[in-house]
Formats: C-alpha cells, sequence, structure tokens
C-alpha cells in the first residue's frame, strides 16, 4: 500500500513537472515568425542516411507517366562501380506493406521486388540537374559529385509511397530557383538554442535554390488550435499557405499534456496506471485525426505543397533527466515509445503526408546530450532535427557542412524509395 503511493506521487510529480515544462516554458509568446535565406550551422556523422523523400497530396508515390512494367526493357542489370563520392537510390515494391518510414522498414530480399526502370532525378546547386535509370538490381546512382548540397527524387510507379517520402512540389520548386518553407505547430521550433531547427534548414537547402523560411509556431498549442476556423490556423497560417512548397507540423505534445493535467484533478485514476494508458493512445489517435483536417484544409488552398510531420523523438532514452527518470520508473520506457508508435502507425498510408521521423532516428541516441530543457533542444538537437528533415525531403551533403555542433556529413548518400 505503502510502495502504491508512493508510485502515485512520483507520477503526480512527474506530471506536474512535464505540465510546468511544456506550457508555462511554451506560452503563447513563445511563437516566432522567421524570414531567412540563409544562415550557420553544421551536422557531422550520419545516423541513417536512409530513405528520404515524399509525397504530398493524394496517394500517388511519384508521378506515374512511364514507369509500369518496371523491369521490361531496363538497360543494365547491376548498377556499376561509380567514382566516389557517389549517391545511390534503391527502388523497390514493398509487399508486405510494412514501410512506414525511412526508418521503419526498408527493403527485404526475397520478400520486397526490386524496381528497375525507374528515373531518378539528383538537383545540384541551382536546381542543375542529372538523371539515371534504375538498373535490374533497383539502383541507379551519380558518381565523382562535387563539394555541396543536392537533393534526390524518384518517379515511381503508381501506388503509395511506402516509406513516405515521395515529394511531389519541392523537386519543381527547386528547379524554378525558390522554395517556401512554413513550419507551424508548437514550441518544438522556437524554444531551445537558436537558431531553432527551421532556420538550420534552410542553411542546408540553401545551395540549391532562395529559401523563404516562415516558420509561424507558437508555443502552447494543441492540434485543436490549429483546426479550421481557430484563430491560429485562419490568421497565423493561412497567409502562408498559398504561395508554400514545404509544410513543416510540430504537434501532438501538448494535447497529451491538458490529458495528463485533467487527470490531476482527481488523482485516484493513478491507482491503476496501466488502465490510462489505452486513454492516452486515444489521445494521440485524435491528434492524427486533428492533423488530417488540419492538411485537407490546407489543400483546399493549396494542392501541391509537400506536407510533412515531423515525429517527436524517444524522450524516454533522455535517462539522465530527472522529468524523463522519473516517468521512465512509473510507467516504464517502453510506455513513451509504444505512444511515439502509435502515432507513427496512425498517420494513414494513403494521406501523401510525409513523415520526418525523429523517433526512429533518436533510436541509442544519449538524447540527453541534445536537449535543452526536458522537451526543447539544444544547437546539438536543433541540428539533429534539421539534417533528418533535410534528408527525409531527399537531401545529399557531400563536403563540409553549413551547420555546427555535431554537424554530419556526408549526409543522404544512400536513399531509398518504395511504393505498396
Amino acid at each position: 500500500m505503502k510502495g502504491s503511493m508512493m508510485m502515485r506521487k512520483t507520477l503526480l510529480l512527474a506530471a506536474l513537472m512535464l505540465a510546468s515544462v511544456w506550457t508555462t516554458g511554451c506560452g503563447d509568446d513563445a511563437g516566432a515568425n522567421n524570414n531567412i535565406t540563409t544562415g550557420e550551422d553544421e551536422n557531422n556523422d550520419t545516423n541513417n542516411d536512409g530513405n528520404n523523400d515524399q509525397n504530398n497530396d493524394q496517394n500517388n508515390a511519384g508521378n506515374n507517366d512511364t514507369n509500369n512494367d518496371q523491369n521490361n526493357d531496363v538497360a543494365c542489370d547491376q548498377l556499376p562501380a561509380l567514382e566516389e563520392p557517389s549517391a545511390v537510390a534503391l527502388t523497390y515494391r514493398d509487399q508486405d506493406r510494412s514501410d512506414e518510414s525511412t526508418y521503419k522498414g526498408g527493403y527485404e530480399g526475397g520478400r520486397d521486388e526490386l524496381l528497375g526502370g525507374v528515373t531518378i532525378t539528383l538537383q545540384g546547386e541551382g536546381g542543375a540537374a542529372q538523371t539515371a535509370t534504375t538498373c535490374a538490381d533497383g539502383r541507379a546512382g551519380f558518381g565523382g559529385l562535387e563539394e555541396g548540397a543536392y537533393l534526390m527524387s524518384a518517379d515511381l510507379p503508381e501506388g503509395i509511397c511506402g516509406q513516405r517520402n515521395c515529394m511531389r512540389r519541392l523537386p519543381q520548386a527547386i528547379a524554378e530557383g525558390e522554395v517556401k518553407i512554413v513550419t507551424f505547430g508548437d514550441s518544438v521550433p522556437v524554444q531551445g538554442d537558436a537558431p531553432f531547427f527551421p532556420s538550420r534548414l534552410a542553411d542546408l537547402m540553401a545551395p540549391l535554390a532562395t529559401i523563404d523560411n516562415q516558420n509561424v509556431a507558437v508555443g502552447g498549442t494543441t492540434s485543436v488550435a490549429w483546426l479550421p476556423g481557430r484563430q491560429r490556423f485562419e490568421e497565423r497560417l493561412m497567409p502562408q499557405v498559398p504561395d508554400a512548397d514545404v509544410i513543416l507540423i510540430s504537434l501532438g505534445g501538448n494535447d497529451i499534456l491538458a490529458f495528463v493535467q485533467g487527470l490531476l484533478a482527481d488523482p485516484s485514476v493513478l491507482n491503476d496506471i496501466p488502465a490510462l494508458i489505452p486513454q492516452v493512445e486515444a489521445v494521440v489517435v485524435q491528434v492524427v485525426e486533428n492533423i488530417l483536417e488540419t492538411v485537407a484544409a490546407i489543400r483546399e488552398v493549396n494542392n501541391t505543397a509537400d506536407i510533412v510531420y515531423v515525429l517527436y523523438p524517444d524522450y524516454s532514452l533522455a535517462t539522465s533527466n530527472q522529468l524523463w527518470g522519473l516517468v521512465n520508473t512509473v510507467v516504464g520506457a517502453e510506455t513513451v515509445s509504444e505512444l511515439l508508435e502509435v502515432a507513427r502507425s496512425s498517420i494513414p498510408e494513403d494521406s501523401g503526408i510525409l513523415l520526418v521521423d525523429i523517433y526512429g532516428a533518436s533510436d541509442g541516441l544519449a538524447l540527453d546530450d541534445y536537449l535543452f530543457d526536458p522537451l526543447h533542444f539544444n544547437n546539438f538537437g536543433q541540428t539533429l532535427y534539421a539534417e533528418e528533415i533535410f534528408k527525409a525531403l531527399g537531401g545529399v551533403l557531400v563536403g563540409p557542412s553549413p551547420l555546427s555542433f555535431g554537424e554530419r556529413t556526408p549526409l543522404g548518400l544512400q536513399q531509398q524509395f518504395s511504393v505498396k
């Protein structure tokens, strides 16, 4: 009985600490509206140079004109050796439909079908493009790359984009010379060490085109606050939407905190912690439904922009942090991970929403080294976020990074594109 009471007190303390950090630390005055062309920050080492690109709008995994019978009349059986540094794309059909992101899934030999005859495009400085066609082994590549930033994209056959990295608008915007990136949501994009990750992403992409970076996120906001008809949506987001090329979303954390704060009104519910988990999972599913409603309204105004959900990292990995240490002790580190798994799998695969899987990218990281406070990111975390978004959008980096604080290079040299 004593132990049970101690557990409830511990959870109550953890919930109060979490609510304090996220709500006071991320109040409405934490918003930002930045207009940036270039900046400075960097990235080193690669965490999973996996598969980066996404499709927005509709269920198609690409622009499906020419790739129906992929392996008929393929010009080569196997990708020949390339001069280094090189960037290589692998294309395949996800036969068991197990792909969920660039970190969840991936090509499985003997199960998935390799796709030959797929056109891969690599855009470089100023949008200059070169193309290659995948061989029967599903691979195409570009060798002897000069230092700089690139963007890789795939013209996949008709179907659903398996790894949620099939872009539609961004390659075209780069070819036109200007890219507008809009970020909205909670405090994660506007708190911690500046410059925040949207600015660092702009720095990574600056060699490809002129980047207009509009960060309109507001600390303390829930997914409900950005629903159509609400003030944040109508007055802050919508003015930026008509000419946006990429729209980044960071939402969900405050919805969960609002639920936790509701529990504090009746601490007796903490007598049965396991019974609360399905309720929290239901909150996560509702967040996804709210995001889908917001996305639908965005597409009524702009149906070509690449819309990207940025999934949170696995905060349970911050084992040295007092708050997350308490949470892990009371409910178990696996519970935090399970909630993020629910979020990742709840986004309908046919929604056309691209996914930046920071949860997958954080696997194995000492997350304490990336945190400014229990929820927001220091310079190393801001750089990690920017790099992961860059890779998920198909970014390739060869040579020095424009970023600093744990910057990684090269980036994106091996990418995968799948269709279901």
